[in-house]
């Protein structure tokens, strides 16, 4: 092989992110296309391909451009917010990601996603106490989110009550059987109530 081409390839170590990247450059030169009229919906629409190309600090940053220049209808706001706080998880900037989920809920109520992203920031930031009903109004909201269901599970499981747990893994299973961290939570809340009857 010519030693360039071996530059080549010894180059592009993570061949899935070379793809990410192309993937989102495409869909933010699509996103600049589509709305040259609003530069809020470009950046909103930027901020969905790089949060969909797992790229969360750019994300945010086209999230926060998008709300800042407050011309959103009210649902892509709330669906603004939604997504910013989701980057702010995945990030580990919960205490952000809890007043963005706020935000999104103050505006649309009805945005399931919008509660469990909050029940999970509260929860992995010793809330769980808080994030019970965050939970239970996004599974409330939509009962066929095995994610939602499952994080329900995880809170019930923190505050120790392993009963209530064992019943929302449960759901969850029930609703996707191959479902590994609702199988694992399972397993886990079976094992301390075994060891509690014991």
């Amino acid at each position: 092989m010519p030693s360039a081409d071996r530059a080549i390839l010894w180059g592009v170590k993570d061949l899935s992110s070379v793809l990410k990247t192309c993937v989102l450059v495409a869909l933010l030169f699509l996103a600049a296309c589509v709305s040259k009229s609003d530069p809020a919906v470009s950046d909103y629409r930027r901020g969905l391909a790089a949060y969909s190309a797992g790229l969360n600090d750019r994300a945010i940053a086209f999230f926060t451009s998008a709300i800042d220049r407050q011309t959103l209808p009210n649902a892509d706001q709330a669906n603004a917010y939604e997504r910013r706080c989701a980057a702010n998880i995945a990030k580990g900037f919960f205490a952000v990601a809890i007043s963005d989920c706020s935000d999104a809920i103050a505006l649309n109520n009805q945005l399931a996603p919008a509660y469990n992203g909050r029940c999970w920031a509260r929860a992995r930031t010793n809330q769980a106490a808080a994030a019970v009903s965050d939970c239970e109004k996004a599974v409330d909201l939509d009962r066929d989110e095995k994610s939602y269901v499952h994080n329900l599970g995880f809170v019930y499981e923190t505050l120790g009550d392993p009963a209530k747990a064992k019943t929302a893994y449960g759901r969850a299973l029930t609703i996707d059987s191959t479902y590994v961290e609702a199988r694992d939570g399972l397993a886990r809340v079976i094992e301390q109530i075994n060891a509690n009857d014991g």
